[in-house]
């Protein structure tokens, strides 16, 4: 069995060739996360591409379930949630739910690896232990003395070394009691995240790391779920859209956030729980915020499934939608234009 993982990503430079990218982690013989390029040839093919392998060991098999590409590289933060089994004779029990093998490892470091997408090289970072799932955005910049940097940004758990980061199995949040009692979520789940930086010098091969100001309100929010504008992706950005989430309250909304001036906008309305914000560009777009944003969304007044469009540039209501088909809480989506 491979556990697949995708990210979908556009090639740099405004290419008119949308590239996949894909990593799958065999786990039997040794285990070994193993990346691809899938791309479409001028007969409508697709052509698959190995682009490199990053070994693995089966006592600290890392989460990893996103992953960046810039123009040159591949970055892959392999983070301190070991999904490994304990040994040969659990390994049914501890694979069959994500819950039973996700083990926090603060004794470990985070790995990040730069694979180069020319050659399958493999630049190896170690880094303070971190927590973390869904990218934001990763590119690459020349600093001021001259060097190639890569940058990295997740929405990351702000103290890794909270002792009630075990605690619970994360996806126990999605849990139907959990849902209906913001207390117990508020008092015994992890919602103290930040935005986070991590910038690895090709030329020193030190890698920092910085935190973003949490300027959203109230402060004490699980902010996930980030989405850009994908003609961004892999390159210079500056707004990320994010879920905004207060276990307290169970209140679900939306942010933007500025990376380039530190700021946010934020919408949010009684009673409703916003699914991850997908942007979607404007036809002829000429800014990185020059589109809308949409996402389902719940209504837990009237029990309605709602869809809603919002202005990406003020995450002003642009347009309700309502219909007979109810959908349950999801958490990723994706817009496509055909």
């Amino acid at each position: 069995p491979k556990q697949w993982y995708q990210r979908r990503v556009r090639a740099s430079h405004g290419y008119s060739v949308n590239y996949i990218f894909t990593m799958s982690l065999a786990i039997w013989n040794a285990p070994q996360y193993k990346f691809y390029k899938y791309s479409t040839n001028t007969q409508g093919q697709v052509v698959t591409e190995p682009i490199a392998n990053l070994d693995g060991e089966y006592m600290d098999m890392r989460l990893l379930h996103s992953f960046g590409v810039t123009e040159n590289f591949i970055v892959v933060p392999r983070w301190n949630v070991d999904i490994g089994f304990r040994s040969l004779f659990t390994a049914m029990t501890d694979m069959n739910h994500l819950c039973n093998g996700a083990t926090y490892r603060p004794d470990k470091p985070l790995y990040i690896d730069l694979i180069s997408l020319a050659t399958g090289h493999v630049t190896h970072y170690e880094l303070d232990p971190q927590k973390a799932v869904h990218i934001m955005n990763s590119f690459e910049r020349i600093n001021e003395a001259g060097q190639l940097e890569v940058v990295m940004d997740f929405p990351t758990a702000a103290d890794p070394h909270d002792p009630s980061i075990s605690a619970h199995c994360q996806f126990d949040v999605l849990s139907v009691g959990i849902l209906k009692n913001g207390t117990q979520a508020y008092n015994e789940l992890q919602w103290n995240t930040t935005l986070r930086r991590y910038v690895m010098n090709l030329e020193t091969g030190v890698a920092t790391v910085t935190d973003m100001p949490r300027v959203w309100e109230p402060l004490d929010l699980l902010v996930e779920f980030p989405y850009i504008n994908p003609e961004y992706m892999g390159k210079p950005y500056c707004f990320c859209y994010l879920q905004g989430w207060h276990m307290g309250t169970m209140m679900m909304g939306l942010i933007k956030y500025d990376v380039c001036k530190e700021e946010v906008v934020q919408w949010s309305e009684a009673g409703k729980h916003a699914s991850e914000p997908v942007f979607v560009p404007a036809p002829g777009s000429q800014g990185e915020d020059d589109g809308m944003i949409v996402a389902p969304v719940y209504d837990s007044i009237t029990g309605e499934s709602l869809f809603y469009v919002w202005d990406a540039a003020t995450l002003e209501v642009e347009a309700v939608y309502s219909g007979n088909v109810h959908v349950p809480f999801n958490i990723h989506g994706m817009w496509f234009n055909q």
